[in-house]
């Protein structure tokens, strides 16, 4: 499953469509790394997704909204919607990515269960976010 719009990605200045469509692209490069093998996930690994928390909550905590009470903090202060970045810091990073921040397992067919696997070799333009991908049997739906 992919999320748009959340977390880290609402703006105080600058365009929300542009977020969304550096999200979709990612989403599509991911989709069709997937495609290649039906059935397999991609997930990012836990120690990655934790290094970019920390940054996001490091970077918000000195931005104007760690100031201001709004629908933008938790009732514990957390800021998790906005993005502490400029767009385009936001498009660079969701450009390019290692393969060693994600990890690649085969969902058996036969138990649904994920098992390691080795199948994804190379991975040019998936960004670091949270993101688990099930594909299965809709991979000509989506990547043509």
């Amino acid at each position: 499953m992919f999320l748009m719009y959340r977390p880290n990605t609402n703006l105080g200045t600058g365009s929300i469509s542009y977020m969304l469509e550096r999200q979709a692209r990612y989403i599509r490069q991911a989709v069709e790394v997937l495609a290649r093998d039906p059935g397999g996930v991609l997930e990012i690994r836990a120690e990655v997704e934790q290094r970019y928390d920390d940054e996001m909550r490091r970077r918000l905590a000195g931005s104007a909204w760690a100031g201001c009470v709004s629908w933008y903090k938790s009732a514990s202060g957390r800021i998790s919607s906005n993005w502490p970045g400029l767009v385009s810091e936001y498009s660079r990073r969701t450009a390019t990515s290692s393969l060693a921040d994600f990890q690649a397992d085969a969902v058996s067919r036969e138990s649904g269960v994920a098992e390691r696997d080795t199948f994804l070799t190379s991975v040019q333009e998936v960004p670091t976010v949270v993101a688990t991908l099930f594909l299965d049997n809709v991979q000509e739906r989506w990547v043509r």
